[in-house]
């Protein structure tokens, strides 16, 4: 585990350099769709592979967990006038439930395969639609994130 790290919370940036290295105006075509599933093409055939797979909600807590890892400046919390690094990425997932929505946590998901984290994940999505999540599963967390069911129509 990373220790703690304490910064300053003082800015680092100019009044206005964030505003001038932004084009002056927005792309004049999108990326096209075809690019965004040949971009999808490479995440299916590795799911392929995998017994059993994992949903498209997995693999962007595995992505936000390894990203998070790599700089936990925007999951650091604000602890009196110093920003403090997360020890652990802990990411929690919204799941719907019958009468509300609870948040189960993934710990350290940086640290498990994403083929490890498929039984985890499945576990702590159906004890939380049953309302029966063991006692820590809940609390603090690095990140959440939502599970968007129209991705599923991909998978």
């Amino acid at each position: 585990m990373r220790p703690p790290s304490f910064l300053p919370v003082l800015s680092q940036v100019e009044p206005g350099a964030i505003r001038d290295a932004l084009p002056v105006s927005p792309p004049e075509t999108a990326e096209p769709f075809s690019a965004v599933l040949h971009d999808l093409d490479a995440v299916l055939a590795h799911r392929k592979t995998l017994s059993p797979k994992p949903g498209p909600a997995l693999y962007a807590v595995r992505a936000l967990a390894l990203a998070l890892q790599e700089n936990s400046a925007p999951a650091g919390r604000l602890i009196g006038h110093h920003i403090v690094h997360p020890t652990a990425i802990d990411v929690g997932v919204a799941v719907e439930a019958e009468d509300g929505v609870l948040v189960p946590v993934i710990r350290n998901a940086d640290q498990k395969p994403l083929q490890e984290l498929v039984s985890l994940y499945n576990r702590l999505l159906e004890q939380a639609r049953n309302r029966a999540l063991p006692a820590g599963t809940t609390t603090s967390t690095a990140a959440s994130l939502s599970v968007v069911p129209s991705l599923y129509a991909f998978f």
